[in-house]
């Protein structure tokens, strides 16, 4: 078997054949956790230390995920090379591996020295700044772990309840940032053995597939959903050794806190009849949240029913003339997906309303 080595790897030829680790794994769900699986994602990295995004759609995952784990070293076979995504890059290489149904995986039980686990490109924490609420590419960070939430349930402006765990990093230089794990990473993170430990070392983390987002438009933080990992004091990581021997010698406590909900967080629904619905002010009352009880009696007639919704931020895709674009400003996003958008009338003992339906998951029928 003829190996090609990562940064080889170009388009047109369907006879590639890789000796890689898989370095991270995580199931992409969309903005839900809930959601059906869209793909599994891959970070690849060959014996020369380079590395690559791979994805695996949907109708391959089955036979597939039996094979895969992360840290473990294979070789794949019958592999396709596309132009990397636009958005929300994991790696800098210009390429990316598409596996299929097709593709062969096999483990190599051999044991190979050397063989690089770990890939990353650290960005400073004074750096973040010009990376606030872009999405062209996730962010690494290294730092030393100040503080640890517990790990709780809140509402996100969505409504929907979600895990959220907040850790507060710390570089060298004095400057920190929090870090906000969500869903399943919120659950995953050992808070509790960190701050064991925290209580006389020094604790450093890397904290890979994180973005930089805006609290209520204006407090920066990390943002880690399920492309996050982290790796913590690792004695093989010669960046986590470095940080460790330019601090004191005496560790100040790691502290845990306890996650405070905001006032927007934990506003509940309140219940309104469609009568007082339809008296709603969408500009004196925005934010605001309700619910009503109420029977669906028709579908409205001649009005679309779906719409080509961006593969980023659901906004509606713009056909231009070789291909199309996303009509919210900023999103560098060209992929779409096609999403319900039903537009129904309900009626409760009070009132009759127009009720517009936007999917959220794979499939919704009345």
């Amino acid at each position: 078997m003829e190996i090609t080595p990562v940064s080889q790897l170009h388009p047109g030829r369907l006879n590639y054949s890789l000796h890689v680790r898989i370095s991270r794994m995580w199931e992409f769900r969309g903005m839900n956790e809930q959601n059906d699986i869209k793909h599994l994602d891959l970070v690849l990295i060959d014996q020369k230390g380079s590395s690559i995004y791979a994805e695996i759609p949907p109708e391959a995952i089955a036979d597939l995920k039996p094979h895969l784990q992360e840290r473990k070293i294979v070789y794949m076979s019958k592999i396709t090379i596309e132009p990397a995504k636009l958005a929300y890059r994991v790696e800098d290489n210009p390429y990316m591996v598409k596996l299929n149904k097709r593709t062969v995986v096999v483990e190599d039980k051999d044991e190979v020295l050397g063989f690089p686990k770990y890939t990353f490109s650290l960005i400073p924490l004074d750096k973040l700044e010009q990376y606030k609420n872009k999405t062209d590419r996730f962010i690494d960070v290294i730092a030393k772990i100040r503080t640890v939430t517990n790990a709780t349930k809140v509402t996100t402006p969505s409504g929907d309840q979600q895990m959220r765990r907040v850790i507060l990093l710390e570089d060298l230089k004095g400057n920190t940032i929090e870090l906000s794990l969500s869903g399943k990473r919120a659950l995953e993170f050992e808070g509790d053995q960190v701050i064991h430990v925290g209580q006389h070392h020094h604790v450093i983390a890397i904290f890979v597939g994180t973005l930089v987002k805006l609290y209520k438009g204006h407090y920066p933080f990390l943002s880690g959903t399920s492309a996050c990992r982290w790796y913590i004091n690792e004695n093989d990581i010669a960046e986590i050794k470095i940080f460790q021997k330019s601090l004191p010698s005496d560790p100040i406590p790691v502290q845990k806190t306890y996650l405070q909900i905001d006032a927007d967080a934990a506003q509940k629904f309140e219940d309104r009849t469609l009568q007082e619905l339809k008296h709603v002010d969408p500009f004196l009352d925005m934010g605001q949240r309700y619910q009503c009880t109420a029977t669906i009696i028709g579908i409205t007639e001649n009005q679309t029913w779906c719409y080509r919704a961006c593969k980023i931020c659901n906004s509606r895709m713009i056909q231009k003339e070789n291909n199309y674009e996303c009509a919210k400003e900023g999103c560098p996003s060209t992929q779409f997906e096609w999403k319900y958008k039903i537009p129904f009338i309900a009626s409760d003992h009070t009132y009759k309303l127009e009720f517009m339906f936007f999917e959220k998951k794979k499939e919704w029928s009345l």
